[in-house]
């Protein structure tokens, strides 16, 4: 039994004319409230849990063929009074924003020029946020009239709702009223300019006078990182992926060359450059100048392979079997290139003879025993590299030594290990992790400085 109310009820409506892209089933009630007093007596008499679903303009709700259950309250004219006051508005939250801006704009009043360009009404603003245009909800936001579900009504400040981006921290079941927003007079001319502004940037961009949900945006430019010893049919094919994924366009960057990038290389200058990425699956190695690549090299040697040869040599030596992450743990924790002290890990696994729950100590000395072959592999790669690489640009190394990235070169004294058998500087890059993600970022911001490095198939 609904409550008594002077509103309107109309059972069983089908929602599809109501909704933005005219889809939904069947609500099983519509209650249009006759205003903010019969709204709270409804909320407040609701005694058998009727489920509540409080619905504006639509432009970004999408109703399900199943209908909604329960009451759907429709908040129409009696909350869509604009009160110009001094130096600011009340607006109902069933006001359209753009009518919001208009009316703004009739009244001298500056500040809400952004609205323009936001579908839907200000009661759905307040709820997420909403913005457009380098301003928001929330940047000219005094204060907001809310009803909680027991019909009572709060007038909360702006900076207590929790606002950020297209986010709000008040309960979803709590409804908005009105909202008082700052609104100081200004030329009427500036504003009518500011509005005519917003309004071509969006036809020029957005299909306006289409259905959308708000913003849309053009199919992305995508910068996908390869690695140097991809074959052109294995990059084809990475390039027709994204392709039938949505890119506009795509190009491609070899991973030493990105990570050289987000290392901060000189790779443009007319010296050479060592970049050795020790990623997952990988060790790329290259030798740069001048914007191009002088010799590469791409291992199948790198983070994965550590951890499989810590999970053999856990097997051969202890006859314990370890998992992925644990060995992942053992590599971060206690791997080393070089040995320097004694400190001990303990490994936890299983006993591969009796197949209980064993417990052993480790030392530094084992994850260097275990690690040195796929060290040994990465350093005779890098030799392989300075033997290819041309005697002027030799000599640059000397001086700048080589660069590691990737996740791989975070193993304890590989600096030191790799300096030690080639007799160059190595040095570790800041960010080691990022920077081939940095460097992608860097290189697809600035296409044209970077052109030589993309390549596309």
């Amino acid at each position: 039994m609904l409550p008594k109310v002077r509103g309107r009820y109309k059972e069983y409506v089908e929602m599809s004319p109501f909704t933005w892209f005219r889809v939904g089933g069947m609500a099983e009630v519509i209650f249009r409230p006759a205003d903010a007093e019969d709204l709270s007596v409804f909320l407040e008499n609701n005694n058998e849990g009727v489920p509540v679903t409080v619905i504006g303009a639509t432009s970004n709700l999408l109703i399900r063929d199943g209908g909604i259950p329960g009451v759907v309250i429709k908040l129409g004219k009696p909350f869509s009074d604009i009160l110009f006051l001094e130096e600011t508005l009340r607006i109902g939250s069933a006001v359209l924003n753009s009518q919001a801006a208009k009316a703004a704009l009739n009244a001298k009043r500056g500040g809400l020029e952004f609205l323009t360009g936001i579908p839907g009404t200000i009661g759905g603003g307040l709820r997420m946020n909403a913005g457009s245009y380098g301003t928001e909800f929330k940047d000219i936001l005094i204060e907001a009239e809310v009803m909680d579900p027991g019909g009572r009504l709060h007038v909360i400040a702006s900076n207590e709702l929790g606002m950020g981006y297209r986010y709000c921290e008040i309960d979803e079941d709590w409804i908005f009223l009105s909202a008082l927003f700052k609104a100081p007079f200004s030329n009427p001319v500036d504003i009518k300019v500011k509005m005519e502004t917003i309004q071509r940037q969006r036809e020029k961009s957005q299909p306006i006078k289409e259905k959308t949900g708000g913003s849309t945006f053009a199919n992305p430019r995508i910068l996908i990182c390869v690695p140097t010893g991809s074959t052109p049919v294995e990059r084809k094919a990475i390039q027709d992926s994204a392709l039938a994924a949505g890119a506009r366009k795509v190009n491609l960057i070899e991973e030493p060359i990105a990570a050289a990038v987000g290392a901060g290389l000189p790779i443009s200058e007319a010296t050479g450059s060592m970049v050795v990425d020790i990623g997952g699956g990988t060790t790329e190695i290259a030798v740069l100048s001048l914007g191009g690549v002088v010799y590469s090299e791409s291992l199948r040697v790198a983070g994965d392979a550590m951890d499989n040869a810590l999970k053999e040599y856990m097997r051969e030596e202890y006859n314990l079997m370890i998992g992925d992450s644990t060995a992942e743990k053992i590599k971060k924790d206690i791997g080393t290139a070089i040995p320097t002290n004694n400190n001990t890990y303990a490994v936890k696994g299983r006993d591969l003879r009796s197949g209980t729950p064993k417990e052993v100590n480790i030392s530094e000395e084992d994850t260097a025993e275990a690690l040195n072959p796929i060290l040994k592999d990465i350093v005779s790669a890098i030799k392989k590299a300075l033997e290819n690489t041309p005697p002027e640009l030799s000599a640059d190394l000397v001086d700048m030594g080589l660069t590691l990235t990737g996740g791989g070169s975070l193993l304890n004294n590989i600096d030191k290990r790799f300096s030690k058998e080639t007799g160059l500087p190595v040095n570790v890059a800041d960010d080691p992790l990022s920077c081939v993600a940095i460097g992608t970022g860097k290189a697809l911001d600035q296409e044209e400085t970077f052109s030589s490095v993309l390549s596309e198939y």
